[in-house]
C-alpha cells in the first residue's frame, strides 16, 4: 500500500510539473463555423502552422479595421497571430495600429513580425533570394553610376585629346561636338549596362587613381563572384518554386495531411530524393492514423539514410501509437544518438518512460527537453498548443530542406538572377565575370601602351587639360595654349600675373555655372567628382538600397499568399529618410 501511495504521488507530481498549461482555445474565437471546422480538421491531420485559417482571420480583421472598428480588428489580429508562428502580416498590422496610437508596443510587434518572416524555411528562402537580388542590383547600379561620374570627372582630359586629334584633320562638324556625338551613338546602339560598364572601365583605367581603381575593383569582384556562382544559386529557385520537389516536400511543415498533398509528393520521381519522399509520405500516413503504411514508409527512409533523425523520430511515434514502447524508445534514442540536443526526441522519451512507469528516467528526459528548448519550440509553433498531443512528430528541418534545394537546383542553369537582370544587362549573367575581366585587362594594357605624346595633364594656372603638343613651360610653370595666348609674350611679371589671375577666375566662374547637376544629381556623385570614390560609392549603395526597397515595396520576390498586404510603414519611412540623408551628405 505504501508503494502504491508513493507511485500515485509521483504520478501527480509529474502531471503537475510537465503538463501543458490550460489556456483558452483560440478556435472558440473564430466566428465563421466553416473556418472553425476547417481549422479543426487541419489540427486533426497534424498541421504545425494554421497559415490558411490565420490568413482568413487576418483578411476579416482588415475589413473590420477599414470599417472603423479598431478594437474588434485588434482582437482578430491577435487571434491570427496566435494561430501561426511564421505568418508575419498580423504583427505588422498590429504595429501600424499601435504606431498611430503612439503605443510603444509597435516595436515589439514589428520585431516579432520580422522574426516570423525568416522563421520558416520558405521565409528564409524568400529572404535569401531577395538579398542576392538586392545586393546584385545595388552592385550593378553603383558600378555603372560610379563609372559614369568618373567619366564626367575625367571627361575634359579625353575631350581635349579628341578635339586636338580631330580638329587637326577635319573642320566639320566642329571638334567640340565629336565627343558628345560619339557618346550619343553608343547610347543609340543600346549596348546594355554590362557592355557600357566594361567599355567605361577599360577607357577610364589609365587615368583614374589608385583609390578609385581599388573601389571599382571591389565592386567588380563581388559582381564576378555572383556571376560565377549564378548557376549554383539556382538552389534558391528550387526553394521557392511551388512546383519543385523541395517546395512540395516542405509543405508537410505547413499544412495537415490530405490526399492532394499526398499525391503531389508521391509524384516526385527523382530517385535521389527517395529517402525524403518516403519520410514525407510516412509522416502524412502517421498523421492520418494509417500506422502500418506509415511504418513501412519510415522504415524505408531510415534504411536509405541512416543519419536521418526526423525519420527515426516519426518512426518511434508510430510504434508509440501502436503501444510498442520499447521500439518507440529505440527510435527516439536513435535520434539523440545523431543529435543529442533534439528537444522533441527528449520530450517523447520522457512520455514513453511515463507509459513504462519509469518516472525517474522520465523526469530526467523531460528536464533535458526543457533545457534544449521545447518551450521555445512551442512558442514558435503556436498550433502545437492546440493539438493536445502527448508526443511530437517532426517535419523537415530548415537545414535539411536547404540541402534538398541545393541538390535539386544547384547543378542547373541560373534562372532567377539571369531572368531579372538580362533585360538591363543584355548579356548572360554567368559570363559577366569574363566581360569585366577582359575590360580590366584591356585597361591595364592600354595604360601601359599609351605614348607619352598622348598624355594629358592640367594647366598650372587655370587647371584646364593640356598635353605636350599644346602646353608651354617657358615661364617655369606648365601653361595651356589659352593661358599662353592671354599673356601674349609680355615681359612684365606683374602684368602676366594679373592676366593669368583674370584668366583663372574667368575659367572657374564658367565651370561653376553648370556644375550643380554633376554634384547633386545622384547621391554620392559629389564625392566621386571631388575624388573620394570610396565615400561616394558607399553613399550610392545606401541610396540605391533605399530606392529599390521603395520601388519593390520591400522585396522583389514576395510570398504570393500575402498578396495585398501592405509593407510596414516604418520600412517605407526609413527608405525615404535614407534617400534624403544620402542626398544631403
Amino acid at each position: 500500500m505504501t508503494a502504491g501511495r508513493t507511485g500515485t504521488l509521483i504520478v501527480l507530481i509529474l502531471t503537475v510539473a510537465f503538463c501543458k498549461p490550460l489556456l483558452a482555445n483560440p478556435l472558440d474565437e473564430i466566428d465563421n463555423e466553416i473556418l472553425k471546422a476547417y481549422t479543426t480538421t487541419e489540427l486533426e491531420h497534424g498541421a504545425w502552422s494554421l497559415q490558411v485559417p490565420a490568413r482568413a482571420v487576418y483578411r476579416d480583421a482588415m475589413e473590420t479595421l477599414n470599417a472603423g472598428d479598431r478594437e474588434t480588428a485588434r482582437r482578430k489580429l491577435m487571434l491570427a497571430a496566435r494561430m501561426s508562428g511564421d505568418y508575419p502580416d498580423p504583427l505588422f498590422a498590429l504595429a501600424r495600429i499601435d504606431l498611430r496610437k503612439g503605443n510603444t508596443d509597435f516595436i515589439i510587434h514589428l520585431i516579432e513580425g520580422y522574426k516570423r518572416k525568416i522563421r520558416g524555411f520558405y521565409g528564409q528562402a524568400l529572404l535569401a533570394a531577395n538579398m542576392v537580388i538586392l545586393s546584385t542590383a545595388i552592385s550593378f547600379a553603383v558600378l555603372f553610376m560610379a563609372l559614369i561620374f568618373l567619366l564626367v570627372r575625367h571627361w575634359p582630359e579625353y575631350d581635349h585629346k579628341i578635339r586636338e586629334i580631330y580638329g587637326g584633320r577635319y573642320a566639320f562638324p566642329p571638334a567640340r561636338f565629336i565627343g558628345p556625338l560619339a557618346i550619343l551613338g553608343l547610347l543609340i546602339a543600346r549596348g546594355g549596362i554590362a557592355f557600357y560598364s566594361a567599355l567605361m572601365m577599360a577607357v577610364l583605367w589609365p587615368v583614374i587613381g589608385r583609390r578609385e581603381k581599388a573601389a571599382i575593383l571591389a565592386v567588380t569582384i563581388f559582381i564576378c563572384a555572383v556571376s560565377i556562382l549564378s548557376p549554383r544559386l539556382e538552389s534558391l529557385s528550387a526553394a521557392i518554386d511551388e512546383g519543385s520537389a523541395t517546395r512540395r516536400l516542405a509543405m508537410i511543415n505547413e499544412t495537415g495531411a490530405d490526399s492532394r498533398l499526398f499525391r503531389s509528393i508521391r509524384s516526385i520521381d527523382d530517385r535521389k530524393f527517395s529517402a525524403e519522399k518516403n519520410f514525407a509520405l510516412g509522416t502524412m500516413k502517421s498523421r492520418m492514423g494509417l500506422y502500418e503504411e506509415a511504418r513501412d514508409r519510415l522504415l524505408a527512409s531510415v534504411q536509405e539514410r541512416g543519419d536521418f533523425a526526423p525519420a527515426y523520430l516519426n518512426l518511434g511515434n508510430v510504434y508509440f501509437r501502436q503501444g510498442d514502447f520499447n521500439r518507440a524508445l529505440a527510435g527516439y534514442q536513435s535520434v539523440v544518438a545523431i543529435d543529442s540536443t533534439n528537444a522533441l526526441a527528449w520530450f517523447n522519451i520522457g512520455q514513453t518512460y511515463i507509459n513504462k512507469m519509469l518516472f525517474a528516467e522520465s523526469s530526467e528526459a523531460l528536464s533535458k527537453a526543457r533545457e534544449f528548448g521545447i518551450e521555445r519550440y512551442n512558442a514558435a509553433n503556436p498550433a502545437t498548443t492546440l493539438l493536445e498531443v502527448d508526443i511530437y512528430d517532426c517535419g523537415f528541418p530548415a537545414a535539411e530542406l536547404w540541402r534538398i534545394a541545393y541538390r535539386e537546383g544547384g547543378a542547373g542553369e541560373s534562372a532567377i538572377l539571369d531572368g531579372i537582370f538580362r533585360p538591363y544587362l543584355l548579356f548572360p549573367l554567368k559570363w559577366i565575370w569574363l566581360l569585366l575581366t577582359i575590360a580590366i585587362t584591356a585597361g591595364i594594357i592600354l595604360s601601359k601602351s599609351i605614348p607619352h605624346s598622348w598624355r594629358v595633364y592640367f594647366c598650372s594656372n587655370c587647371s584646364l587639360p593640356t598635353c605636350p603638343d599644346c602646353s608651354d613651360t617657358e615661364t617655369g610653370i606648365t601653361l595651356c595654349h589659352n593661358c599662353v595666348t592671354a599673356i601674349g609674350g609680355l615681359s612684365s611679371v606683374k602684368v602676366m600675373e594679373a592676366l593669368l589671375r583674370h584668366r583663372r577666375q574667368k575659367v572657374r566662374s564658367i565651370s561653376h555655372r553648370g556644375g550643380w547637376w554633376k554634384m547633386r544629381v545622384v547621391p554620392g556623385s559629389s564625392k566621386i567628382i571631388i575624388g573620394s570614390a570610396w565615400k561616394g560609392m558607399f553613399i550610392m549603395s545606401a541610396a540605391a538600397c533605399a530606392v529599390f526597397m521603395l520601388i519593390w515595396n520591400g522585396f522583389y520576390l514576395n510570398d504570393p499568399r500575402s498578396a495585398g498586404s501592405a509593407a510596414p510603414l516604418v520600412q517605407q519611412a526609413a527608405a525615404v529618410a535614407v534617400i534624403l540623408l544620402c542626398w544631403l551628405t
